[in-house]
């Protein structure tokens, strides 16, 4: 019998040692929500047992979760949620197969939000050859839902696990892809540009890796727009955010990539 999110939820707490007051102060959320999604009574199994009701206030809860998961995975581990963000998916999944065109676009941001972050977690927990599927689907998803940031997103961590398989002509390709838009968020941006500069150091292309390194400063310096939906914030052990003053520190290893967050 498949595991329900409810019961993937309280199967993880107990096993962390962690009672529901404890749980809900670490991510924040209230204890009520912690019993109602462990009781399986939130509305986000509602909405895939009763299609009509996958609508944007399904998305909303699912955001809920996917957010307080992800805060709950900054007090534990990737290890410990992974099987928990794997359920949400196929939830996600199933509320966007049903979801009405007027939320379909942000059914589809979601789901592409819940794909590139497991694919983050798969990277995480050793598991990478798993994740590039996920980011693909990111990407799309993140496509159709007309959210640059989104597939900026996938392309950045897809361009992340090709230089983790040592392909640093790819991952330098997908990183100038994602930070193309000007419409995404400066520091992804300049993010992706460190990335693309430490990949051209390794291909011998030090002329290139200068320019680069440039424009990855002057995107650094740009003063903080409002930040979009998505978490930029880092945490966990992920590749580190290089902000080089010369490019030979971007021939330094791969450290720990931060994922995305919201």
């Amino acid at each position: 019998m498949t595991e329900t999110f409810g019961e993937a939820l309280r199967r993880l707490r107990e096993a962390g040692g962690l009672s529901q007051p404890r749980l809900a102060r670490l991510v924040p959320i209230s204890q009520t929500t912690i019993s109602r999604y462990e009781h399986n009574r939130q509305a986000v199994e509602h909405a895939v047992a009763h299609p009509s009701r996958a609508d944007q206030a399904a998305v909303d809860a699912l955001t809920e979760v996917l957010s307080a998961t992800r805060r709950a995975e900054d007090a534990t581990s990737a290890a410990a949620v992974l099987p928990m963000v794997r359920q949400q998916l196929v939830t996600v999944r199933g509320v966007l197969a049903e979801a009405r065109s007027t939320v379909r676009p942000a059914a589809a941001g979601l789901a592409s939000d819940c794909e590139q972050y497991l694919g983050w977690l798969l990277i995480a927990t050793g598991l990478r050859g798993q994740a590039v599927a996920h980011f693909d689907a990111a990407i799309s998803l993140g496509t159709e839902a007309n959210d640059p940031t989104l597939v900026a997103h996938g392309l950045s961590f897809k361009g992340y696990a090709a230089l983790l398989d040592g392909q640093p002509g790819t991952t330098a390709s997908l990183s100038a892809a994602s930070r193309r838009d000007r419409r995404v968020f400066a520091p992804l941006r300049a993010y992706d540009a460190y990335q693309e500069t430490q990949s051209l150091v390794m291909e011998g292309d030090r002329r290139s890796a200068f320019r680069t390194l440039a424009e990855a400063n002057d995107l650094a310096a740009k003063p903080p727009r409002t930040a979009p939906r998505h978490r930029l914030g880092c945490t966990g052990t992920r590749r580190r955010s290089c902000r080089p003053n010369t490019v030979s520190c971007c021939t330094a290893s791969a450290g720990t990539r931060k994922r995305s967050s919201c």
